[in-house]
């Protein structure tokens, strides 16, 4: 309260003095700017007209002669203890040229960052590099002193000083622990699934997750349609598996989520598959649909998190790096009861099961076998230096069997 009075004290004594100081010259005399020149780094930059448009006191100061503005800069300096402010009130046509040439000379720091070698699940740290900005107090200071001394005319050579990055390489370094890493295996998958690991995969290499934000599969991976490369392999559909576009991205979502169980970060989401799947055991597996189901991952460390992927002909693995953590997390999957209610479907719909063609009259062709179904309990064993001091349920699942289809010919 006590700083906004003082303002309003000086914008009407910065009034007044106008007035006074108009009355005694009658007029108003021609505005006057200092003939100064500031020179940095081989940049030249001269004092012009103010380009800021101004209104009320400000606009009366600024026609003011060159010994009037000086009397007001003197008491602008009093009330805010401030060479620029002061300056910038009554000369702001020095700030703007000081403004023009900082953005010159300035060079913005780099901090450093993790990196990834691409599709290799290693990363490392990108070196931070020092920016460059104006030292614009001293150089402020020696202005106010000239103008104050009814100097109209100076070069200034102004300095500059190194600006650090907010992160050096020290700092990033402490970011680098593997927290937990996962693979799974996909050396009988047709290449059209391997494809859509692989693309998916991609899409999650080198990317970082800020304490507190969650990471969403979905919306890293983004569109998993035709156009952004994805190809039609096997999905879950309606108690079987049918080809869709996107086949096999689940295989994507299920390394990513069992590396961030193992590295002991927080799930947010996950949802289960109706079926069992082939890659990993029952309740580590992560259903993702674009349009209803996602996986989502909450960075719940004091740093950073960086994900880096790898994806061979025959497998692929997802790391996770960050603050190193004091314990090992380990997956405990078990089956409770297997569900063996045999169901069987007769189709047409040989398109939907990678077929050219229907199959002649009169022939049928088995292109799902049944499978019995189970219900299993997953769960994580916390140990710290080898031994167990906690252990905890994550999830219970059921996954119903797989329906036995015959593809039969159409009916005419």
């Amino acid at each position: 309260m006590k700083k906004i009075s003082c303002f309003i004290l000086f914008f009407l004594f910065a009034a007044l003095m106008v007035v006074v100081l108009n009355f005694e010259n009658h007029v108003l005399a021609v505005a006057s700017t200092p003939q100064f020149t500031i020179e940095c780094e081989g940049n030249i930059i001269e004092v012009q007209k103010a380009k800021t448009k101004l209104s009320g006191v400000r606009e009366k100061v600024t026609e003011l002669d060159f010994e009037d503005k000086v009397k007001v800069l003197g008491f602008a300096y009093e009330v805010t203890h401030s060479e620029e402010k002061a300056i910038e009130y009554v000369f702001p046509e020095i700030v703007e040229a000081v403004n023009e040439l900082e953005k010159k000379v300035r060079v913005l720091p780099v901090s450093a960052t993790l990196k990834t070698h691409e599709n290799s699940g290693d990363i490392f740290v990108e070196k931070s590099k020092t920016g460059i900005e104006l030292e614009k107090t001293g150089l402020f200071l020696d202005i106010f002193y000239k103008l104050n001394n009814f100097f109209e005319g100076e070069h200034f050579k102004a300095e500059t000083k190194v600006v650090e990055p907010s992160a050096d390489e020290s700092a990033m370094k402490r970011a680098t622990f593997l927290r937990g890493e996962f693979k799974t295996s996909f050396a009988s998958s047709k290449s059209e699934r391997k494809n859509n690991i692989r693309l998916a995969l991609a899409s999650l290499d080198g990317k970082v997750v800020l304490p507190g934000e969650e990471l969403s599969f979905n919306k890293a991976t983004g569109e998993r349609g035709e156009s952004a490369g994805y190809q039609k392999a096997k999905i879950i559909k309606n108690g079987t598996f049918v080809y869709e576009f996107g086949g096999g991205v689940c295989q994507a979502s299920t390394t990513l989520y069992n590396a961030a169980l193992v590295a002991g970060l927080d799930i947010v989401e996950v949802h289960p598959h109706s079926l069992p799947v082939s890659y990993v055991e029952p309740c580590f597996d992560a259903m993702v649909n674009s349009g209803s189901s996602d996986l989502a991952i909450k960075n719940n460390t004091s740093r950073p998190i960086m994900i880096a992927t790898k994806v061979t002909e025959n497998d692929c693995t997802v790391r996770i790096y960050g603050e190193k953590k004091d314990f090992e997390v380990v997956r405990l999957s078990e089956k409770t009861e297997e569900l063996c209610e045999f169901v069987e479907e007769k189709t047409t719909d040989y398109e939907a099961f990678g077929f050219a063609s229907a199959p002649k009259k009169g022939e049928e062709k088995i292109v799902s076998f049944f499978k019995p179904g189970i219900k299993a309990k997953g769960s994580l064993a916390y140990y710290k230096n080898g031994v167990l001091y906690k252990t905890k349920v994550i999830r219970e699942n059921t996954y119903k069997p797989t329906k036995q289809i015959v593809l039969v010919a159409e009916e005419k």
